[in-house]
C-alpha cells in the first residue's frame, strides 16, 4: 500500500476550506478507485472465458424504449 502526502496551499480560501474539500472528496476518491480495482479483476477473469466461449451468455429480447 503506498501512502501519498501533499500539500494544498493557495491564498484565495482559508486553509479549514481546503481541510474540509480534500476531507470529503478525497474518502470519495479512494472507494471509486478501489470499485475500479474489483472491476478491472473481474473484467480481467471473466474476458478470456467469454472470449474462449467457455461460458456463454443469453441475450435478452430487447424492452420496448430500449436503445438498439
Amino acid at each position: 500500500m503506498n501512502q501519498h502526502l501533499f500539500k494544498v496551499t493557495y491564498g484565495l480560501y482559508p486553509k479549514w476550506y481546503y481541510y474540509f474539500w480534500t476531507k470529503i472528496h478525497l474518502d470519495k476518491i479512494i472507494i471509486n478507485n478501489a470499485q475500479l480495482r474489483k472491476l478491472e479483476t473481474l473484467r480481467d477473469t471473466l474476458l478470456p472465458i467469454l472470449m474462449s466461449g467457455e461460458i456463454r451468455v443469453k441475450m435478452s429480447e430487447p424492452q420496448m424504449g430500449d436503445s438498439v
